[in-house]
């Protein structure tokens, strides 16, 4: 759909991830879902890691924001998911399983698509699909 005129060009940058173990939840985007580490950011309240998928920094990713003395992260309502696309999600399930990270099983969906959910490793929900296969 075309923009409203004189409306601003937006495009998404990225989510931003309240973290209390940055490292381990560096190792499970980057080792699990294959995301690189694009930059660490210091702040004069804390660190950020910019994740991405490739290499266009143009493209959405994820940051995962640590900042020492935060109160604990509590998961409301307000947040249900992050929905992720991915390739090949028999693969994806495979490694999940060969890590010992626990996952919902693969369903189909509507249309031919493919997902399942997850947990990140500090309680965030993941939705990862896989797109329906062209005929």
């Amino acid at each position: 759909t075309p923009r409203a005129t004189g409306a601003p060009a937006l495009s998404l940058l990225g989510a931003v991830f309240n973290v209390a173990d940055p490292e381990r939840e560096l190792g499970f985007y980057r080792d699990l879902l294959g995301m690189t580490l694009a930059m660490k950011l210091e702040t004069g309240g804390g660190t950020e890691y910019m994740l991405r998928f490739g290499a266009d920094p143009a493209a959405a990713g994820l940051i995962l924001m640590h900042a020492p003395g935060r109160p604990a992260i509590a998961h409301g309502t307000g947040f249900s998911r992050l929905v992720l696309r991915v390739g090949d999600i028999d693969a994806l399930a495979a490694r999940l399983d060969a890590a010992g990270h626990a996952h919902g099983p693969v369903k189909d969906a509507a249309h031919g698509y493919r997902m399942m959910t997850l947990s990140d490793p500090e309680g965030y929900r993941l939705e990862l699909v896989q797109a329906a296969q062209r005929r």
